[in-house]
């Protein structure tokens, strides 16, 4: 299944960000975009916020 995940990154100002993830539900879409987030900008688990996670049809 697809799932949009939205929320942003506090760190030096907000960064939002909308991102799409093949997982098996809302919670492995919540930590895949976290981990891909996190190595992609530096950032700790603890500086990203998630707002909502949607299933993508």
């Amino acid at each position: 299944m697809k799932f949009s995940v939205e929320g942003f990154v506090a760190r030096k100002g907000i960064k939002k960000f909308k991102m799409e993830a093949e997982a098996t539900n809302e919670k492995h879409a919540t930590a895949l975009i976290i981990t891909r987030i996190g190595s992609k900008q530096g950032v700790k688990k603890n500086a990203i916020r998630i707002e909502s996670v949607k299933k993508v049809d």
